[in-house]
């Protein structure tokens, strides 16, 4: 059984709820740590708290190329997903070849890391650790174009990876599960 971070979220908030801890959604335009209890200055009120948490989030850089969208033809978060630690670490894809497209600290975490530079942008301290570890392959300077199989089945699918500047595309298979 698969969880996603909504779920978790989702289970996070219920037992919060059950300890009768407040629960409200606005935007927080500033904050006070200088003294306890921290405040927090929201759109519409003030909140005092002793403890807070900051998550900002992310957001996904989406690439784009055929059959990285959603809906029909489409394989977004059915087999493409932005991910790595997360739906790397799922038993849908234990011991199975996943492929990472970037050079980023996401991206460091045995994974082929497709990057289309010859070098890395992630962090000073996180390059060495990821080209140190064997279970990972990088494939410099490459892009992938494509996408294409079947979705929701048992298959296999074909991305094209093109080196710039030459002709030559490697295609890569990788044995699907069910999504």
């Amino acid at each position: 059984m698969r969880i996603s971070l909504l779920e978790d979220g989702l289970f996070f908030r219920k037992q919060s709820e059950r300890f009768g801890i407040e629960i409200f959604t606005e935007t927080v335009t500033k904050v006070d740590f200088s003294s306890r209890p921290f405040k927090l200055f929201a759109d519409s009120r003030i909140v005092l708290a002793d403890a807070v948490i900051i998550s900002t989030g992310a957001v996904a850089k989406r690439l784009s190329f055929v059959g990285s969208g959603e809906g029909a033809g489409g394989f977004w978060n059915r087999g493409i997903s932005a991910r790595a630690v997360c739906d790397g670490a799922a038993l849908i894809f234990r011991n199975k070849p996943l492929v990472v497209i970037g050079g980023g600290d996401s991206a460091m975490e045995k994974v082929y890391i497709i990057h289309r530079c010859d070098t890395f942008k992630a962090s000073k301290i996180m390059r060495p650790r990821a080209l140190s570890k064997p279970k990972i392959e990088v494939i410099w300077n490459s892009v992938v174009e494509m996408r294409t199989g079947k979705v929701r089945q048992q298959s296999s699918w074909m991305g094209s990876l093109t080196k710039p500047g030459t002709t030559k595309t490697s295609v890569l298979f990788y044995e699907a599960v069910d999504f």
